[in-house]
């Protein structure tokens, strides 16, 4: 009898988890609204999501920047009700991509894989101090504090030079956000002038 209760139980969660649940709507809150498709894309080809299929399952996603972190909620719907809400914080981008897989483990649909590199970027003039940070035009924070060396090669993206900060227009935040959720981690930014 237990045996027969156990297997019914398992079965119940492999459907459970196994099913693909509809990506609802993404809100965006202090951030550039070109992230918005990058998020979706991240999470469709990572996660169990799909925004073409149609079921009582949703999620909708809550991103927001408060200043200081990356605040995130998904908003797990049911039937129309909310059943369960998960949320987490990062301080830059950078730790998005480990903090969504942690987040959302029972519905990953591949492995994580984090690679380090170098981060060429084209600025306007050479930034004071060791280190340096990179911000979009809203202001979050992509990078956190890194160090730079002056060289030469092909910039990945430009942006402009503010004492330690460089900012980003939209598609270069945009261009840069894609590559942090594919697991890259920045170890040193190299300025090319």
């Amino acid at each position: 009898m237990i045996k027969k209760v156990l297997y019914c139980f398992f079965i119940f969660v492999s459907f459970s988890y196994g099913e693909v649940v509809k990506l609802n709507k993404i809100y965006l809150d202090n951030l550039p609204e070109d992230y918005k498709e990058v998020f979706r894309e991240f999470l469709i080809s990572n996660f169990s999501f799909s925004d073409k299929v149609e079921t009582d399952k949703k999620v909708n996603l809550n991103i927001s920047w408060s200043g200081i972190s990356y605040n995130v909620c998904f908003d797990f719907i049911e039937k129309d009700k909310v059943r369960k809400i998960s949320c987490f914080t990062a301080s830059t981008g950078e730790d998005l991509y480990e903090k969504f897989f942690k987040t959302l483990k029972d519905f990953k649909k591949s492995e994580k894989s984090e690679k380090n590199s170098l981060l060429y970027i084209k600025t306007n003039e050479i930034p004071s101090g060791k280190k340096l940070r990179i911000l979009s035009e809203k202001g979050d924070i992509l990078v956190g504090y890194k160090l730079f060396k002056i060289g030469k090669g092909n910039p990945y993206i430009s942006g402009t030079v503010s004492l330690d900060t460089v900012t980003l227009e939209k598609e270069a935040a945009k261009k840069l956000l894609n590559l942090l959720l594919k697991g890259v981690k920045i170890k040193e930014i190299l300025i090319i002038r």
